[in-house]
């Protein structure tokens, strides 16, 4: 019944980790790119907003 969410938290820990292995960006830990990812969020978040 709930496989879709744990198919959804897998596919997210798989991008997290890609993240974490790219060599472009140097030294990066999972806190940063969490907080990269809440930034994200509202910016989207505002955006959407202002759109309406």
């Amino acid at each position: 019944m709930l496989d879709w969410i744990n198919a959804l938290m897998a596919f997210f820990a798989d991008c997290l980790s890609f993240l974490l292995r790219m060599p472009v960006y140097g030294a990066v830990s999972a806190g940063t790119v969490l907080i990269a990812i809440a930034v994200i969020g509202i910016i989207i978040d505002f955006v959407i907003r202002r759109v309406r």
